[in-house]
């Protein structure tokens, strides 16, 4: 029985020494990490300060033009360290000078001119702020050239010879 007692508390004691090791390495090495999961939950900013910064990049996206429609379709937003990790919950679009209200994952603008050329950007807005594109984040589109159906049908008719007077 008394061998059974000595084997117990080395185990115990062996397992108490293990667990505060391991609190010490974590408390020691763990500064670091818990800041840095904090900023990742919280959005504190780069400086671990708990300043927060805006977004530092465009999203992803992708536009689809029509005669005198633009259809924007953003794919996503990766938030990093540089902008605090802070999720993005809304984005802005500009073509030429037509800007949407905010939105979440597709917008459509409409009122432009057919066959001419726009540029055109997206913003992402965390708590913190509106991501500013630079100039070299803008997609150049051109919209359709608008044909009227009338005139499809005069076409036709000149083509196989309709007798219409």
């Amino acid at each position: 029985m008394s061998r059974m007692r000595i084997i117990d508390k080395t185990y115990v004691v062996s397992l108490i020494t293990i667990v505060f090791s391991l609190l010490a390495i974590n408390a020691s090495a763990g500064q670091w990490g818990n800041d840095q999961w904090g900023r990742m939950y919280w959005g504190a900013g780069p400086s671990g300060d708990g300043s927060s910064s805006q977004p530092t990049q465009s999203p992803v996206y992708s536009i689809v033009a029509e005669s005198d429609t633009i259809y924007i379709d953003v794919q996503g937003y990766t938030p990093g360290e540089g902008d605090g990790f802070a999720p993005v919950y809304e984005y802005v679009a500009t073509c030429g000078e037509i800007t949407s209200a905010p939105f979440t994952t597709t917008v459509t603008l409409s009122g432009f001119n057919p066959g001419e050329t726009y540029s055109c950007s997206v913003t992402a807005r965390n708590t913190n702020g509106l991501y500013e594109p630079g100039p070299d984040e803008f997609q150049v589109v051109t919209t359709e050239d608008y044909v009227p159906s009338g005139l499809n049908i005069i076409m036709i008719c000149a083509a196989v010879g309709c007798n219409a007077t």
